[in-house]
Parts: C-alpha cells; structure tokens; sequence
C-alpha cells in the first residue's frame, strides 16, 4: 500500500487503500476506516483542489515525530502515535495530495450512545466537553462511560494534557485550535488523554496544512484574526484545565474561580492568579502545579518533581455535550 515519497516520509496512492468504510465527517474532510489495514484510518479532505492546503506543512509534521517522542520520554505516556491520531502517511491520488493515515481512535476513546429503541445505539468520541458537567446527580444512563466525578481524576487528565502540550513546544510545534472536540480522555484503564484533527497542528515559524482555525468558546481574544501562537496554546490549556477539573462548562476563568481554587486546591493558585491577571502560564507550570494537586503536597515545602503517571480510581457516569460546533477560518498563514 505505501511506497517512499521524496519528502522522506511515506506515501501511498489512493487506489492502493482498497476497500473503505465512512467513519464520520466535518467540515474539511471525511475519516474512513481502511479495512485492509486494520487499526488504520485515512482522512480525505472534502476539496483535494483548495490552493491552501499545503502537503508541505503535513508532510512537516509526519518528519517531526521522533523529535516529538524524545520531548515525550520523561512523562511516561508513551509515544505521539500513542497519545494522538498523528499522520504517518501523505496520500495523493495520480500525484495530488488528498489526505493522509493515521491510527484509528482507540476504542476505549469512544463512547456507545444509546438511540431510541436501538440496541447498538451510536458511537462518537469522548469528548473534553463531556467533562464539563457540574452536576452529575442525574447521569445519562445511556452513554456506555464512566464520569470522573473525583477531582483528583479530572486533574490527572488535565496534568497530561499539559504535559503532553508542553512536549510539543519544546519541538517546536503550535496546536492552534485547542478546543473541547479536538481532545479525548478516558479512564476506562486508567486515566488517559488522547488529541485529534492533529493535521491543524503546524511547526513554528512555518505554515500548516491549512490556513489556522479557532473553535467558539476556545477564541483566544487577543489573536484578532491572525495567526495562533504558542501563547494563544497557553491561553486555552488553561481554559482546558478549568472546564476539565472544576466541570466549568463554557465560562471563563475569574477571580471568583480563584477564591474556589484556594479552598480546593491550594496547589493551583499560582498558575491560577497568573491565568485570571490576564498571563498565560505555561504547559510545564501546569503540569507541575497539577502534579502537586495529585500528590497532595504542602504547598510551603515543594520538591522536585517526578511528573509520572499516577493510578487513580474510576468512578460514575457522564452525560454527553450533544454541542456540535463549528470552526472559525483564519486569514491563510504566511508562506
């Protein structure tokens, strides 16, 4: 199916994929399942032909991903490929560029949903947003899913998140459109996160697949149409861990937020005063505030950090974000 492309990362023709099997769609492309290769997904974008949609910056990312799993070595959490549906091969079809594989979701990153009278009901991702309940005193008891409702869980999640954004920036790598579609958990075996539409994803200083994109709710305000940053990554990690961990929905971070934070987690004022001020803390300071969160430590004495993965028990049921939400386009990157 793959044959060497000249960029010195793998390609396949499209006629070579064989049989496909629709997964989903959205706005920029459709996911399929390649059944003659299991555990294998092939995204194809809508329209193959959009002059801004550059193999270049796919083909950046893919060549990137060593550099990504030595940033990744200290975590614990395994490799990119492990951790995201990262692309691992262009495909062109008679030499245009028209999407690229990727691993398939792994299932325990999926929910069942039951529809109607429906026995098998419908599967979807779940997502950053199906943490954002603040009462889980009725849960859907038809979604197939365990709810974090220990705090401790959720700040986990959001711990390896962080550690995982901040493995990407020091690869030199920007996220852009962070929002609550694009990340996954489970604790289905363990607390555990994992990032899609990855080909949004563009090394710094150069331009992506596509011109970069921001998700209602996630807009950093100070971006103002133009490209997002790594500062821009730092403002919604911290939206990130705030709806996550105190189930805050859509809101924003305030001082009121601060005042809860001090009562529960006193391990978190820091980058937390430092978020409400208007700063933006970085992935590494919260990684590390939210390591001590997990480890209950006296915020008067802190140690050196081990920032391992940590088990924690599973606990009850989520509702489902039945939210679906567009994307904002940007201008084009700069070439």
């Amino acid at each position: 199916m793959r044959s060497r492309g000249t960029d010195r990362v793998p390609v396949a023709e499209r006629s070579s994929l064989g049989t496909l099997r629709e997964l989903g769609s959205g706005g920029e492309g459709r996911v399929f399942e390649v059944l003659g290769s299991p555990g294998v997904t092939y995204k194809e974008y809508l329209y193959p032909d959009d002059s801004s949609r550059h193999e270049t910056g796919l083909t950046r990312l893919i060549d990137i991903g060593g550099s990504i799993d030595k940033s990744l070595q200290a975590s614990g959490l395994g490799s990119i490929t492990s951790l995201a549906s990262w692309p691992t091969t262009v495909v062109r079809d008679h030499g245009e560029f028209v999407g690229y594989l990727m691993a398939k979701i792994p299932d325990h990153f999926m929910v069942s949903i039951q529809v109607g009278t429906n026995p098998i009901g419908t599967r979807r991702p779940l997502e950053w947003n199906d943490l954002t309940y603040r009462s889980m005193s009725k849960p859907n008891v038809r979604m197939t899913a365990s709810y974090p409702d220990n705090i401790l869980v959720r700040a986990h999640l959001a711990r390896d998140f962080a550690f995982v954004v901040d493995a990407l920036h020091t690869a030199g790598i920007i996220l852009g459109d962070i929002s609550g579609k694009n990340l996954l958990w489970s604790i289905a075996n363990g607390p555990a996160i994992y990032l899609i539409d990855t080909d949004g994803f563009r090394i710094r200083f150069s331009g992506g697949v596509s011109s970069a994109k921001q998700s209602p709710g996630w807009i950093d305000p100070t971006i103002n149409g133009r490209e997002t940053t790594v500062e821009s990554d730092r403002f919604k990690l911290g939206l990130a861990v705030y709806r996550g961990v105190f189930a805050a929905r859509d809101d924003m971070p305030n001082q009121e937020w601060r005042t809860v934070v001090g009562a529960i987690a006193p391990q978190l004022v820091p980058p937390v005063d430092r978020l409400v001020s208007g700063e933006r803390p970085t992935a590494h300071e919260w990684a590390t505030a939210l390591d001590a969160f997990i480890r209950g430590e006296d915020v008067r004495t802190r140690p050196t950090l081990d920032l391992t993965t940590t088990t924690v028990p599973r606990v009850a049921s989520p509702t489902p974000d039945k939210r679906s939400r567009p994307t904002i386009q940007l201008r084009p990157p700069s070439r």
